[in-house]
C-alpha cells in the first residue's frame, strides 16, 4: 500500500515539474503570434513602403523569436520525459511488488496490465497530448485579440469555437462510456487468454483447439463491438469538427475579403486574423484528436491510485533478524478463500517445538497446501490464528521473513538465469554456498551432469530442463542459506526412486539440523523421516502421532 503522505508528495513533485512544462508550452504558444504579427507587417507595411531595412530587420526578429520558441519547446518536452520516467521509476516497482504480494497472498494472479498500465500512462505524459491541456488557456486570449482586430471577425472565431466545444462535449458524452466499457471487455480477455496461453499444451492435446478459439473470438467480439460504436461515434465527431474549421478558415477569407474591399480592414489585417483564428481553434482540434488518449490516461490513473491506496494492500511490518523462538503454534486455525463460502480449513490446531521435522499426510483437496501457505504467513486466517514465538506469521515483515524460510511448491518453477542464480534466489552469493546447497538437498551430481554445470541458463522457466531437474534446482534454493523454517510441498511428485531417497537423507539432516520443518507428502518412505505425521481429512485433522523408532 502506499501512503497518502509519500504519494502526495510524489504527485506534489509531478504537479510542479508539469506546470512548469506547461508555462513553457504556453509561452511558447504565446510567441507562435509572431508569424501572424510579421504576415500584418509585410502586407502593410513593408509592401507599401517597400523598405528592405525594415524587411532586414522584421525577418531577423521573427527569427530569433522562433529559435526562442524551439528552445522553449525542446525543455518542455525534456521535462515531460522526466516526468513521465520518474512516474514509471516510482509507480511500476510498486505496481509490480503488488501484483507478486496479491497473487501470493490470495491465490489469485493479479491482472499484469496494471504494469502495461504504467507504461501507458508514461506514453501519455511524453506525447504531446498533455500539451494541448495547456494550450487551450490561450484560445480566449487569441479569440479577444481578434475582436481587437474586428469585432465582426472576432465574432465569426467565436461561434466556431463553441461548435468545436460543442462537438467535445458531445463526444465526452456519448463516447466515453462505450470506451470504458470496450477498455473493461479487452483487460477481461487478457486475463482469458493468460489462462489459455499457460495452458495450452492440454488444450492442443485434448483437441480444445477450435473450441477455445471460438470462447476468445467470443470474448474479442465484445470488445470490438463497443470500441467500433465509440470509433463511429468519434469519426463522426471528428468529421464535423475538420468541417467546422475548414469552414472557419473559409469564412475568415470571406467575411476579411468583404470587409477589406468595404475598407474596414486592410489586408494584412485579413490575413493576420485567418492565422490567429486558426491558432485559436487548434487546441478545440487537437484535444478531439487526443480525447480518447486523455479519457483512458484518465481511467488508468484513477485505477492505479485506487490499486495502490486500498487498505488491504497493507501488509504489518514485524522486523525480525531470525526464526522467533517458541516453534509454531496453530490455535483453531479456520480459512475460507477469497470469494469461497466453504472453508478449506476448519478449526486446526498443533504445535511443534522448535527444530522438529512434521509430516502431513491425507486426501486430496484436505487442505494440506492451504494450511502450508497460512503457516508461511501468506494467507491471512479467516479466525484462528498461527504463530511463531509470540508474533503472527501473517504479520511479519515479508522480505525479512523470507530470507529465513525455504519453500518448494508442487509445481517446482525457475527463473530466467543460471541454475547458480535458482538456487542463490537471484541475490549475489559465493559458488561455494551455492554448492554447500545444492549437496545439502542431493542434487550437486545432478547439476554436475548439466552441459553447463552451475551456469547452465534456465530457458523459459525450465524447458531445458527435465520435471525432476527442476525439482531438485528448486529443492537446493529451498534449503540455500541455512533457513530456520523449511516448508516441503510434495518434493517428490516428479522425482524417480534414486531422486526420492536423496530427498530422504535430506530430511534426516534438516532433522539433525534442528531445522524446523513441515512436509505434505504421500511417501511412505519419506514419512519414515520425520519426527511426528499429521493426517488430514475434509479439513480437519484426523490424527496426529508421533514416528516409531525415531531417533
Amino acid at each position: 500500500m502506499i501512503s497518502d503522505s509519500h504519494y502526495q508528495q510524489f504527485v506534489a513533485g509531478l504537479r510542479k515539474a508539469i506546470y512548469t512544462a506547461g508555462i513553457f508550452s504556453m509561452i511558447a504558444s504565446l510567441l507562435m503570434l509572431v508569424i501572424p504579427l510579421y504576415t500584418l507587417q509585410i502586407l502593410d507595411r513593408v509592401l507599401s513602403t517597400r523598405s528592405l531595412d525594415t524587411l532586414v530587420v522584421l525577418s531577423f526578429g521573427v527569427t530569433l523569436v522562433l529559435l526562442i520558441m524551439a528552445l522553449l519547446n525542446q525543455i518542455r518536452d525534456r521535462i515531460m520525459a522526466r516526468v513521465a520516467n520518474s512516474m514509471d521509476e516510482y509507480l511500476g516497482p510498486m505496481v509490480f511488488r503488488l501484483l507478486l504480494q496479491k497473487a501470493a497472498l490470495t491465490g489469485i494472479p493479479e491482472d499484469s496490465r496494471l504494469i502495461r498500465d504504467v507504461h501507458q500512462l508514461r506514453h501519455f505524459l511524453a506525447s504531446h497530448s498533455v500539451y494541448m491541456l495547456f494550450e487551450l488557456l490561450w484560445v480566449p486570449v487569441f479569440i479577444v485579440l481578434i475582436f481587437f482586430l474586428n469585432p465582426v471577425l472576432g465574432a465569426t472565431v467565436l461561434a466556431i469555437a463553441l461548435i468545436l466545444a460543442l462537438l467535445g462535449g458531445i463526444a465526452e458524452i456519448a463516447a466515453k462510456p462505450l470506451l470504458l466499457k470496450a477498455e473493461d471487455n479487452y483487460r477481461q480477455s487478457v486475463s482469458s487468454e493468460e489462462i489459455f496461453l499457460r495452458n495450452a499444451e492440454s488444450i492442443e492435446a485434448m483437441g480444445m483447439g477450435s473450441h477455445i478459439e471460438q470462447l476468445w473470438h467470443q470474448q474479442q467480439g465484445g470488445g470490438l463491438g463497443l470500441d467500433l460504436r465509440a470509433a463511429d461515434t468519434l469519426a463522426t465527431l471528428n468529421a464535423l469538427m475538420r468541417f467546422s474549421r475548414t469552414l472557419l478558415n473559409v469564412a475568415l477569407m470571406g467575411v476579411g475579403g468583404w470587409l477589406a474591399i468595404s475598407e474596414q480592414i486592410t489586408t494584412g489585417v485579413m490575413i493576420a486574423a485567418v492565422i490567429i483564428g486558426m491558432r485559436a481553434v487548434a487546441p478545440l482540434e487537437g484535444l478531439m484528436g487526443s480525447w480518447r488518449h486523455l479519457n483512458l490516461a484518465r481511467a488508468t490513473y484513477k485505477n492505479l491510485r485506487e490499486r495502490l491506496q486500498r487498505k488491504d494492500n497493507l501488509r504489518l511490518n514485524h522486523a525480525i533478524t531470525a526464526i522467533p523462538q517458541g516453534g509454531l503454534t496453530v490455535e483453531d486455525l479456520v480459512y475460507v478463500p477469497t470469494g469461497g463460502k466453504r472453508p478449506v480449513l476448519k478449526g486446526i490446531g498443533f504445535s511443534m517445538p522448535a527444530g522438529e521435522v512434521i509430516g502431513i499426510t491425507g486426501p486430496n483437496g484436505s487442505g494440506k497446501s492451504t494450511l502450508l501457505k497460512l503457516v508461511m504467513g501468506l494467507y491471512v486466517p479467516t479466525s484462528g490464528s498461527v504463530r511463531l514465538g509470540d508474533l503472527e506469521v501473517c504479520q511479519l515483515n515479508r522480505e525479512l521473513f523470507g530470507y529465513h524460510i525455504g519453500y518448494l511448491k508442487q509445481d517446482a518453477e525457475l527463473f530466467p538465469g543460471t541454475i547458480a542464480d535458482n538456487i542463490s534466489r537471484l541475490q549475489p552469493a559465493p559458488l561455494d554456498d551455492v554448492i554447500q546447497a545444492a549437496r545439502f538437498a542431493g542434487a550437486h551430481d545432478l547439476i554436475n551432469s548439466l552441459p553447463d554445470g552451475y551456469g547452465t541458463r534456465v530457458i523459459d522457466g525450465g524447458v531445458n530442463l527435465s520435471g525432476g531437474q527442476r525439482q531438485m534446482i528448486a529443492l537446493a534454493r529451498a534449503v540455500f542459506g541455512a533457513p530456520g523454517f523449511v516448508v516441503l510441498d510434495e518434493p517428490t511428485a516428479m522425482l524417480d526412486l534414486h531422486e526420492t531417497e536423496q530427498v530422504a537423507a535430506m530430511l534426516n539432516r534438516l532433522r539433525e539440523a534442528k531445522i524446523t520443518t513441515l512436509l505434505v507428502t504421500h511417501q511412505s518412505r519419506l514419512l519414515k523421516e520425520v519426527s511426528q505425521v499429521m493426517v488430514l481429512k475434509a479439513g480437519m485433522i484426523d490424527s496426529l502421532h508421533k514416528v516409531s523408532g525415531e531417533r
